[in-house]
């Protein structure tokens, strides 16, 4: 057992060296990687079937400007309840691409982010409170076996949280 622990120390500290060089530059993730690397957390829970974990980090947009969040799955409303009872349906209506942006994934051509210059007003549905939000968009495009579809996602940022809104909603 010690022979495991050591080698995996070793390992590790190749790895990770316990001192940085005074060339490395260290900085926090930029909107449009942390907006792409949520995109790709949702992917996760849409294959995971993980109703509750995808409406902690999505925003609904149906209401054109007034847009909603979800982070308790006790305070959605009736209607959606009903609808989030099977998770098949549920993921099968509101995200019918996802398979082909997940199967994709490593291939998929992202533009710049481009941030809209109106703020919208979120309602975060626990407490009803509403909220500035500043609304991100990228394009991408898919590669498919013989052509390329584009496609726009859109994501809030709000209070230093971003929420993706599904295309579509």
């Amino acid at each position: 057992m010690k022979g495991i622990r050591a080698s995996a120390y070793m390992a590790v500290s190749l790895l990770c060296p316990a001192t940085a060089s005074a060339d490395d530059s260290y900085r926090s993730l930029d909107t449009r990687t942390r907006c792409i690397v949520l995109l790709r957390e949702c992917l996760v829970l849409i294959e995971q079937r993980d109703i509750d974990g995808i409406f902690e980090i999505v925003a609904d947009g149906t209401g054109g400007s007034n847009f909603k969040i979800y982070p308790n799955p006790a305070a959605i409303s009736a209607e959606l309840k009903q609808e989030r009872q099977n998770a098949n349906t549920f993921i099968e209506r509101n995200f019918r691409n996802h398979r082909v942006i997940n199967s994709a994934f490593s291939d998929l051509q992202f533009s710049d982010l481009k941030t809209a210059k109106k703020s919208l007003t979120v309602t975060n549905t626990e407490n009803n409170k509403k909220a500035d939000a500043k609304l991100h968009s990228i394009k991408v495009k898919i590669p498919l076996q013989d052509r390329y579809e584009f496609g726009e996602l859109r994501f809030l940022e709000m209070a230093e949280n971003i929420y993706w809104v599904p295309i579509g909603w």
